[in-house]
C-alpha cells in the first residue's frame, strides 16, 4: 500500500506543543486557504431518519454526535492538558467552579451559548439517566465533582447551585467541597468534559426543563413519582428525530439527513471554526468491514477506523490511502474465577502464565487483525510504563514461557507431579475448562496445547455467545478467554468495582462477601448494602460497601521487588483505585499518586486478576492526497478522526481535489 514510509502529511502535531501554553497541539487550519471540499466519513446508524435524540442509536453514533456537539475534555495519555471547545477557561476554588464560555460561541441559529444552556443540559441529563444507571446516587455517594451539585434521591437542586453570569457559569458545591475531595486537575477534567449540548429543537428543550422543574417543586421524592416517568417518556419521545430544525453547538451543523447519510456543513459560530478550512462532511452508513474497504478502494471514503482489514488485503488499497496504527489500550487474555478452589491461588496463575508462549499466541492473533504485541510484564500495559521509572519496572516479574519456573511455582503451592500428570494439594487431578464463544480463536487452541504439554488436563469448551457471556456475568467458570482494557491507571478499575459488586469480587477473587461485610462493620463511614435490584443490568448486582474510606480493603502480596517472598504486605489498592477513577486528592494521605500507582502495578503483576496475553493495535486509514492529517506519532495519542475534526487537526490540502474559495 502506498505511503507506508511517509509521515502522513505536512502537519506535525505530535509531541511538539510549543505553540500552546497548555500543551494542546497547535492547530494549523487558520493559516490555510478555505477549500470547497467535502470530507467523506462512515457512520454506524442504519437509518438516520428514524434516529431520535435520546435514543440508544443516537448515543451509540459518536461519529455524528462528536461533530455536532462541542467535544472537549482531557487529551488522552497526557494528563492536565485539555482540548478547548466552547470553554475558554475553567477556574476552581474550594466551593465554586467558574466556567467561562468563549464570547463568540453561538448555536447554529446565531443565538449566543450562555450559562443557562449549560444549566438546562445538566438538569436534563442528570434527571434523565440517573434513574436508569443509579450508580453514585443509588449508593448515596458523591464521586464525580460535577455530580456534587446535583440533588440526592428525594432532594432538590440547591437554590444557589447555579449562578448565571451570561458567558460565565458558576457551579457551587458547598463550603470546601471541591478541593477538599478532588485535585484541581480532576475538577477541571470533569467540567471541561461537561457541555455535551446535543442538537435539539429549542422549544421542546425549554419545555423539558420547565416540566422537570415543575415536578421538582411539587414532589418531595421527585425521582419516585409517576410524573417523573411521564417526563422521561416525553423526553425520550420517538418523534424527536434528528432533523433540520435542530440547532447545534459543535464544529458542524446539519445540512440534510437522508435514509443513509448525514450531510453536515461547517458551523461558523463554533469558536474554532476558523481552524477548519473545508466546507462539508458527508457521513454514509457502511454496514461492515468489507463495505469500508470497498469505499476506500473506490475513493469514496477519506477516513475510517474501527474496521478490521486483514494484512493480505491492505495491498488492494490506493496509494493515497495511508494506514496509521495506534495502541488500542486493550487486548486478548485469559481470566480465571478468582475464588476458584484451585485457580484462585495467585501462585497457580503465575505458573499458568509461565506455560504460555505469548509470542506464538500473539502471532496467531495478529494474523486476524492489524497487529498485536505480546505482554510479558502484566501491570504496565495500557501505558502505565510511561508513568513509572525504569528502576521500578525492573523489579516487576516477567512471564516468559518457562516450564521449570512453572513447576517450581506449582510445587510451592502444594501441587505434585506423578507420571506426567499434576495433582492438587488435595490429591485431585489438576484439570479445568477454558470457556469461549462460538468463534473459537486459534490462539486459544495453542494455549490449550501448551497447558496439555506441561501435563495439565485442560479442555476448551465452546458455547453460544449468550451462554458464554452469562457465565462471565455470574462468575460461573474455571477459566475464560477474555479481553483486558484500560488506559494507564484505568487498568486497575476492578480493584474499585469489586467493593460494590459481588460478581466482580467473585470474578477477581479479591474479597469474599463475608470479608467485605466484616470490613465495613469495623470501619466508621462504611456501610454494606445487599442488592434489592429486580431489574437486570450493570448495576443490578450492587452488593457491597459504600462510603469513602476504603483503606481496609487490602490485598496481600510480597514487598515490592521480592516476587518470591511471602505475601506479608497489605496494599490498599481499592482506595488507590477510587482515587484514580474520580480524581481524588492525595493530600489527606502520606503517599503520592506515583506511590499508589506503583503499588497497584505490583499487586496486579503478582496477583494476576487477569492474565493479559497481548496488546492489540487499531488502525486508522486516511486519504493523505487531499487532506493534511497528523503524523503517526499523533495518531498514537489522538485516537479517532472525530476528535481530529472537531479540534481542527485535519484540514483540506490546498493541492488536493477541492477548489480554493476566494
Amino acid at each position: 500500500m502506498g505511503g507506508d514510509d511517509d509521515d502522513g502529511g505536512d502537519t506535525d502535531t505530535g509531541d511538539d506543543t510549543s505553540g500552546s501554553d497548555d500543551g494542546v497541539p497547535e492547530r494549523d487550519g487558520s493559516d490555510l486557504p478555505m477549500i470547497d471540499q467535502t470530507y467523506h466519513i462512515p457512520h454506524y446508524d442504519e437509518n438516520p431518519q428514524e434516529t431520535t435524540l435520546f435514543s440508544e442509536e443516537w448515543w451509540n453514533t459518536p461519529s455524528i454526535d462528536f461533530l455536532l456537539t462541542p467535544v472537549g475534555g482531557w487529551k488522552p495519555m497526557a494528563a492536565q492538558e485539555h482540548i478547548p471547545h466552547i470553554f475558554e477557561n475553567v477556574e476552581v476554588t474550594d466551593d465554586e467552579v467558574t466556567v467561562t464560555i468563549f464570547e463568540d460561541a453561538e448555536w447554529s441559529d446565531g443565538t449566543d451559548i450562555v450559562a443557562e444552556d449549560l444549566f438546562r443540559y445538566f438538569k436534563i441529563f442528570d434527571s434523565l439517566w440517573q434513574p436508569i444507571q443509579p450508580g453514585d446516587r443509588a449508593l448515596d455517594e458523591i464521586r464525580d465533582p460535577v455530580s456534587a451539585i446535583a440533588p440526592r434521591p428525594g432532594e432538590f437542586w440547591l437554590d444557589d447551585a447555579f449562578v448565571d453570569n451570561g458567558k460565565e457559569a458558576v457551579f457551587r458545591g458547598g463550603d470546601g467541597h471541591f478541593l477538599e475531595k478532588w485535585t484541581e486537575e480532576g475538577v477541571k477534567e470533569a467540567f471541561y468534559g461537561l457541555p455535551v449540548l446535543p442538537p435539539h429543537d429549542p422549544d421542546i428543550y425549554v419545555e423539558i426543563v420547565d416540566r422537570l422543574e415543575e415536578y421538582h417543586r411539587e414532589y418531595d421524592t421527585p425521582r419516585e413519582t409517576e410524573e417523573h416517568e411521564e417526563w422521561r417518556n416525553f423526553t425520550m419521545d420517538d418523534d424527536w428525530d434528528i432533523g433540520l430544525d435542530h440547532i447545534t453547538a459543535g464544529p458542524f451543523k446539519i445540512e440534510n439527513v437522508t435514509d443513509s447519510q448525514y450531510i453536515l456543513e461547517r458551523h461558523d459560530g463554533y469558536p474554532h471554526a476558523d481552524e477548519l478550512n473545508f466546507t462539508r462532511i458527508e457521513a454514509s452508513y457502511l454496514e461492515d468491514d468489507e463495505a469500508h474497504r470497498a469505499a476506500l478502494v473506490s475513493d469514496s471514503l477519506d477516513w475510517t477506523d474501527e474496521v478490521n482489514i486483514p494484512q493480505h488485503a491492505l495491498d488492494s488499497l490506493p496509494d493515497h490511502v495511508e494506514e496509521f496504527q495506534h495502541p488500542d489500550f486493550g487486548g486478548m487474555g485469559l481470566t480465571v474465577q478468582g475464588q476458584h478452589d484451585v485457580l484462585g491461588d495467585p501462585r497457580v496463575r503465575q505458573a499458568l502464565m509461565h506455560m504460555i508462549d505469548q509470542e506464538m499466541a500473539t502471532q496467531l492473533l495478529a494474523e486476524s487483525m492489524v497487529d498485536a504485541e505480546p505482554i510479558h510484564t502484566p501491570g504496565i500495559q495500557g501505558g502505565n510504563d510511561e508513568l513509572v521509572d525504569d528502576e521500578f519496572v525492573d523489579q516487576l516479574h516477567t512471564y516468559d514461557q518457562d516450564y521449570e519456573r512453572a513447576e517450581e511455582l506449582l510445587e510451592r503451592a502444594g501441587f505434585s507431579e506423578e507420571g506426567g500428570d499434576w495433582y492438587t494439594p488435595d490429591g485431585d487431578l489438576f484439570q479445568f475448562e477454558i470457556h469461549t464463544d462460538e468463534d473459537i480463536p486459534e490462539f486459544l487452541l495453542v494455549i490449550e496445547d501448551q497447558f496439555r504439554e506441561f501435563g495439565l488436563e485442560v479442555g476448551v469448551s465452546t458455547e453460544e455467545d449468550a451462554v458464554f457471556e452469562d457465565r462471565f456475568d455470574n462468575a460461573n467458570f474455571d477459566m475464560m478467554e477474555w479481553g483486558w482494557e484500560g488506559e494507564q491507571e484505568d487498568v486497575f478499575i476492578d480493584f474499585f468495582w469489586a467493593i460494590h459488586s459481588g460478581i466482580v469480587r467473585q470474578q477477581r477473587g479479591f474479597w469474599s462477601h463475608d470479608e467485605a461485610e466484616e470490613i465495613a462493620a469495623d470501619r466508621d463511614g462504611l456501610t454494606y448494602l445487599e442488592s434489592e435490584a429486580e431489574e437486570e443490568g450493570a448495576y443490578a448486582d450492587i452488593q457491597g460497601v459504600v462510603g469513602g474510606n476504603l483503606v481496609d480493603f487490602t490485598i496481600s502480596a510480597p514487598p515490592i521487588g521480592e516476587f518470591d517472598g511471602e505475601p506479608t504486605e497489605e496494599y490498599p489498592v481499592a482506595d488507590h483505585a477510587i482515587r484514580f477513577e474520580y480524581g481524588y486528592t492525595f493530600d489527606d494521605v502520606d503517599y503520592t499518586f506515583e506511590d499508589a500507582l506503583e503499588e497497584c502495578i505490583w499487586v496486579y503483576n503478582w496477583w494476576l486478576p487477569e492474565m493479559p496475553i497481548s496488546m492489540e493495535f487499531g488502525h486508522v486509514f486516511h486519504n493523505t492526497r487531499d487532506w493534511i492529517v497528523p503524523d503517526q506519532s499523533s495518531a498514537a495519542l489522538w485516537q479517532g478522526s472525530y476528535q481530529f475534526l472537531s479540534s481542527g487537526l485535519v484540514n483540506a490540502d490546498p493541492d488536493g481535489r477541492g477548489d480554493t474559495i476566494d
